[in-house]
């Protein structure tokens, strides 16, 4: 962020927070799904009523194309996975979309996500002139960076109803009505439901039943949400921001772009300046080559597996210098093992037969791989399991 000032009161979330897809996790705890490139992201694993159960605490991040599996971070380093018997459902199934939350990818915004919300069901009771225990109502307070305004004012507003379900006494992020998970808590791995919107009086209030109080699916999706991302005040870095924040956050946003421009007019130069050696290619981009399925014939009990591709004649160009395929194995952490095979990229079918622990100076482990085909404009994959015997 360009921003000194926190989008949220203390040890809430740190960044503007963006649900940008729920998937569904089959009965085998498995889950395969597209999440968009170059987008720092994260990941929650909720229960059936939408509450939090466990959530990653970093960021990752997906280049265009690029496939991740997660094995478990911060598992005991002395134990190791139990050897995979049968195909995940979801690998079965195949990758799929993220199913939107109620709209597209968006900052969440308190005084745009909950705030209406209170607004229909919970203002007419709790307001400023009959609170009953705590205002709801519409208003706008400055956002303290401390406990209880411990440090003082900040320079950023927020919701007054959302000071009041926030805000603490101490550092334990318990309030009276929501439980949230800190940005400071301990680094240590923490145990499913340990804080969230399972754990928060105000759920468990309305779980139970509040008077005639009667919430909307989406109502109640959109409040454990908010609780458990971290409780954002803004949905922006600039929502709620006072002078002289926005002034000096928008003369660093023009900085950087206006370096990002001098960087690029660099490179201009260079590539054009009669002393640069630089080659620029006009060669014209590979036809990918298409109708090539690569194929196994495993047997996850022995060493050896059998593959197959046949390549038709409308994809080989003939030259004296014929490309080459390379066939080459990789964990489910992407990790490239080994190259375990190439050869000519001629017409025909191809059939290898491949000893995955022959000389390999290192037994290879029981679970489950990838054997990747490449070659100029080809890039085909094919899951291998080993099962000890």
């Amino acid at each position: 962020a360009t921003t000194p000032i926190p989008i949220a009161t203390v040890g809430a979330s740190w960044d503007v927070k963006k649900i940008i897809g729920e998937t569904p996790v089959e009965s085998d705890g498995s889950a395969s799904f597209y999440v968009p490139a170059r987008t720092p992201i994260y990941f929650q694993a909720l229960d059936e009523k939408g509450h939090l159960v466990q959530t990653m605490r970093s960021w990752t991040t997906l280049m265009p194309g690029e496939t991740n599996s997660c094995m478990g971070c911060h598992e005991s380093k002395l134990t190791a996975p139990q050897p995979l018997t049968y195909t995940p459902i979801a690998v079965q199934r195949g990758s799929l979309p993220l199913d939107s939350f109620y709209g597209p990818p968006r900052g969440f915004s308190f005084t745009k996500e909950i705030q209406p919300i209170l607004d229909a069901k919970c203002v007419s009771c709790h307001n400023a002139v009959t609170p009953n225990g705590i205002d709801l109502s519409r208003g706008i307070r400055e956002l303290p960076l401390g406990p209880a305004g411990s440090w003082g004012i900040s320079g950023r507003t927020s919701a007054t109803a959302y000071q009041n379900l926030v805000t603490t006494i101490d550092w334990d992020y318990r309030g009276k009505y929501v439980w949230w998970q800190s940005a400071e808590d301990s680094p240590l791995l923490q145990p499913p439901y340990r804080n969230g919107s399972s754990r928060s009086p105000l759920i468990s209030l309305l779980d139970a039943g509040h008077h005639s109080v009667t919430l909307t699916k989406e109502e109640y999706h959109k409040i454990c949400a908010w609780i458990d991302i971290g409780v954002p005040s803004s949905g922006d870095y600039l929502e709620g921001l006072a002078e002289p924040w926005v002034s000096r956050i928008a003369a660093r946003e023009n900085e950087r772009r206006a370096w990002e421009a001098q960087e690029m007019k660099n490179i201009e130069e260079y590539v054009h300046s009669s002393g640069a050696d630089v080659k620029r290619t006009t060669k014209q981009p590979r036809k990918l080559m298409h109708g090539i399925k690569l194929r196994a014939y495993p047997n996850p009990f022995t060493d050896v597996i059998k593959l197959q591709f046949s390549i038709p004649f409308n994809n080989v160009t003939v030259s004296e210098t014929p490309d080459h395929w390379k066939l080459f194995l990789y964990d489910c952490a992407g990790r490239c093992i080994r190259e375990i095979a190439q050869g000519s990229l001629t017409a025909g079918q191809h059939r290898i037969s491949i000893n995955l622990n022959k000389s390999s100076t290192e037994a290879l482990a029981h679970g489950t791989y990838f054997c990747t085909l490449k070659a100029p404009g080809l890039l085909e994959s094919i899951k291998i399991v080993r099962i000890k015997k």
